[in-house]
């Protein structure tokens, strides 16, 4: 199994802007989608060879940085890219019937003294479909889920 993973940051007297970018193979342990199927099995040593599951993600914040109101702008992508052999036996992956999963969330903050109010509208969409033989998937249809976040966050 392998992994790539860029960041970078860009930080402007007025403008934040983050950037992260994340190819790997079965990176179920790192709460992201993926993981192995079973690519070959011997019935007479009873042994099982295992293929892992690629994905690539990215996502990108855009925030100002001004001394009482703030904006900013998260959107982030994620594209299960299934496994280079064919799967012939169990699959244990999360999101093995997800094609991708996309989500946009600008929000606005307002500070006063020691206090900050926090104002976040969220999007995610999954798009389900059905898995091939190597985990990608086909006739993906998007659900989404749309989230109000208000906070108070006070500093002492």
């Amino acid at each position: 199994n392998s992994a790539v993973h860029l960041f970078g940051k860009l930080e402007l007297p007025k403008i934040i802007i983050k950037a992260q970018c994340i190819w790997g193979e079965n990176l179920y342990d790192q709460a992201m989608l993926g993981g192995v199927g079973v690519t070959a099995m011997d019935s007479l040593s009873q042994t099982q060879s295992y293929a892992p599951i690629a994905q690539a993600s990215m996502w990108v914040n855009v925030a100002t940085k001004f001394p009482k109101f703030n904006v900013s702008l998260f959107a982030g992508y994620v594209q299960n890219l299934g496994s280079q052999k064919a799967f012939v036996g169990s699959v244990y992956a999360r999101g093995g019937d997800i094609a991708y999963i996309y989500r946009i969330a600008p929000q606005l903050s307002y500070k006063m003294g020691k206090v900050i109010l926090f104002s976040e509208t969220e999007y995610t969409a999954s798009a389900y479909g059905i898995p091939d033989k190597y985990c990608k998937v086909s006739a993906a249809k998007a659900v989404g889920n749309l989230r109000q976040n208000l906070s108070v966050l006070f500093l002492f």
